[in-house]
């Protein structure tokens, strides 16, 4: 369960429970929102998170989304507050619940939307949940749980996709002229109409 991380790589932490200057210098500091350290973060960088629930925005934007950007890693399953990386005893959820709590009608289109990214995006050891891709309107239904276009081929490991769901095509999962590599992933409870 250990994952590689490239040599001289800037790390960068996240923990929803973190207390310090949360400027993801160290796990005492880190973000508390992963939208934070990835709009910090560049291409050559890893962004490691604890357990937790993570939304993509603290509002009700359903067209927000996590996005995976070229040349950075993102790795999930550490302890709060740092230490060992597991990500099988320490969930680390990636939540398309913004409305009201479990009440899918008002979750994110896409958990993750991936547009023209290559094999040097990574995503390791999380459970993406709770996207619902029930719009009337391209591309809002397809892809609750992730949706990669314009030929994106993003390295999934490690990861759940569950209780997602979408309108026409690929509650887990949708791929517009777009070649993912998945090891380790299971797709369970999605669904599609």
């Amino acid at each position: 369960m250990v994952f590689s991380v490239t040599a001289f790589a800037q790390n960068i932490y996240v923990d929803a429970l973190a207390g310090g200057s949360n400027d993801g210098t160290s796990w005492t500091n880190a973000y508390t929102d992963l939208q934070d350290a990835l709009s910090a973060v560049v291409s050559g960088e890893v962004i490691h998170v604890a357990e937790g629930t993570y939304y993509p925005t603290s509002g009700t934007n359903r067209s927000t989304s996590f996005n995976m950007k070229n040349g950075v890693e993102i790795l999930g399953g550490y302890p709060a507050g740092g230490g060992t990386r597991d990500w099988e005893m320490y969930p680390t959820i990636l939540s398309g619940d913004i409305g009201i709590l479990n009440d899918n009608t008002d979750n994110s289109y896409h958990v993750i939307y991936n547009s023209d990214v290559d094999e040097t995006a990574k995503i390791d050891g999380f459970n993406i949940t709770g996207g619902n891709a029930n719009s009337t309107s391209y591309p809002h239904i397809y892809g609750g749980g992730m949706y990669n276009s314009s030929s994106s081929s993003p390295i999934l490991t490690n990861c759940s996709f569950t209780n997602n769901s979408a309108s026409h095509t690929g509650g887990g999962m949708y791929n517009y002229y777009s070649s993912p590599t998945l090891t380790n992933c299971s797709f369970t409870i999605n669904s599609a109409s």
